[in-house]
């Protein structure tokens, strides 16, 4: 932070002459000496509407003395030159002191200097006891924060394989996220359980994941050390699925993809929040801690508010980790190492233990016979869907392959894979007319199944030209293949805002 320095020369002035003309100056310019030693003293300028106050420190030994003025809070510049400008008028201040300074006759200064230095060892000792308290506590400065470090590493190591895979670096498809193990409903309470836990390490662009990752940090290095590593992950996992369950509940009748680390942030900040309400800590650190986090919590939850973020999620987290916190507090209480290290093992257990109960939950809960129909119009839609883009994804591969593929090889996948795969991508979305769709999925419905035609229409009449050697009849095939592509190319445009508009309802 920017500071400016310079050396006051004091000849044959003894050190407690040079202590007390410093006091002298300090009170002539009307700023608060803070801190009082041997050869050391600490003031601070005022503070105004329209600046803060700098630290002023005087060091002096036989024949100097250094000035320093430093701003300290957290200023990347001195633009005005105000560092400069303190150690110029408390220049001009002890001059002038000095000038008038008779020895021997400042008996009531160094009496206020005395009380200041007595009234400084026993703010030092104090602050020293406080963070002792602190770190017996957090372990702020005798633990460490590797685990969230790897935490981080792994969400930044799936996204770099997702990108590798071909996915979007700043907007990936939904269908690219389930792919990757998102929280879909129709798949997660149908047998896929783990997506519960996989979407925790997904995320939805690179902004995403930077958000996610800097929230993680920043509760990371509080939480870990109090914690220890096993504790903290178990709760971590823990509070990520209970955003994932709350996910469900909520979107249990809607098309909503959810990933991202944020709901298992969410938790982890509601555990801390939980601790923070409490005497643990220390009151002295405490208050401003509860603060910076009850203001971080509640800006995202109301930016949450908006469309596309997963409210749901974080709510389901943080309140996770809220209940997290009560849990943890009651073996946080015991003083002794020995009893929090008995302890650790089995809280860690709990946390894994519950961890599977939510998935249970969430599986049982939402699926056939439970308070979420699996045969709903909606879930019918999702499956269909998800099992479209499979099929979907291997008619493309074929033409994407064609190049390497003899004609007869090429031939034989347009039929038997290509066609086929359309075929029965149409009767996905003929099936679901009886669904009660609302009238924008019905839409999108009847689009897809002629979009289906069209590809089969496409895929056959690629087989009639490799076929026929009559020029006529090739001809015309040409023309019904370039006009039946641009047919599914118009009607792709068409799904993609559609789909955009289904998108935005469910949200």
């Amino acid at each position: 932070m920017p500071q400016h320095q310079e050396t006051i020369v004091t000849d044959s002035l003894a050190l407690e002459d040079v202590r007390i003309i410093c006091y002298q100056a300090l009170e002539k310019l009307g700023w608060k000496t803070i801190l009082a030693a041997e050869n050391i003293l600490v003031a601070k300028t005022p503070q105004t509407w329209k600046r803060y106050a700098n630290d002023v420190t005087m060091e002096w030994e036989q024949g100097s003395l250094r000035v320093t003025s430093k701003m300290t809070h957290g200023e990347l510049i001195d633009a005005f030159g105000r560092t400069k400008k303190d150690v110029a008028d408390f220049t001009a201040a002890f001059q002038s002191v000095r000038e008038l300074y008779q020895p021997g006759q400042e008996t009531a200064v160094q009496e206020k200097i005395q009380e200041l230095e007595a009234a400084s060892i026993q703010k030092v000792e104090t602050e020293l006891q406080l963070a002792a308290e602190t770190d017996r506590v957090m372990k702020i400065y005798s633990g460490n924060s590797h685990l969230t470090v790897v935490l981080i590493a792994i969400n930044l190591l799936v996204f770099i394989a997702m990108v590798a895979g071909g996915v979007n670096f700043f907007e990936p498809s939904a269908d690219d996220i389930i792919r990757w193990g998102g929280n879909l409903a129709s798949l997660t309470t149908e047998g896929e359980w783990w997506r519960m836990l996989s979407c925790i390490f997904v995320h939805i662009g690179i902004l995403h994941l930077i958000f996610n990752m800097y929230g993680l940090y920043i509760i990371g290095r509080y939480l870990e050390p109090m914690l220890g590593k096993p504790l903290f992950l178990s709760a971590y996992l823990f509070t990520g699925v209970g955003a994932s369950l709350a996910s469900l509940w909520w979107h249990r009748n809607e098309i909503l993809v959810s990933a991202g680390a944020s709901g298992a942030i969410f938790g982890m900040f509601g555990l801390f929040l939980a601790l923070l309400l409490t005497d643990l800590i220390p009151k002295q650190v405490r208050s401003t801690m509860l603060q910076s986090t009850a203001v971080f919590v509640g800006y995202n939850l109301i930016y949450g508010i908006k469309g596309g973020v997963d409210n749901s999620a974080h709510i389901g987290g943080l309140v996770a980790g809220f209940l997290s916190g009560l849990i943890v507090y009651q073996f946080l209480l015991k003083k002794e190492e020995e009893k929090q290290r008995s302890v650790k093992p089995m809280m860690t257990v709990l946390f894994l233990l519950l961890t599977a109960v939510l998935i249970w939950v969430g599986i049982n809960s939402f699926s056939t016979g439970g308070g979420y129909n699996s045969q709903s119009g909606v879930d019918r839609y999702q499956k269909a869907a998800t099992e479209y883009t499979r099929l979907e994804a291997e008619a493309l591969k074929v033409y994407e392959n064609s190049n390497t593929l003899s004609r007869a090889e090429y031939m034989r996948q347009l039929r038997e894979i290509v066609i086929p795969n359309w075929k029965k991508g149409e009767e996905l979305f003929r099936d679901l007319e009886d669904a009660g769709l609302n009238e924008g999925m019905h839409e999108f419905r009847e689009a897809m199944v002629d979009y289906s035609r069209l590809q089969q229409r496409k895929a056959e009449t690629t087989i009639l030209l490799f076929e026929t050697t009559t020029p006529a009849v090739n001809e015309t095939m040409t023309r019904d293949l370039n006009l039946t592509e641009e047919k599914i190319d118009s009607l792709i445009i068409r799904l993609q805002k559609m789909a955009e508009e289904i998108q935005k309802d469910n949200q």
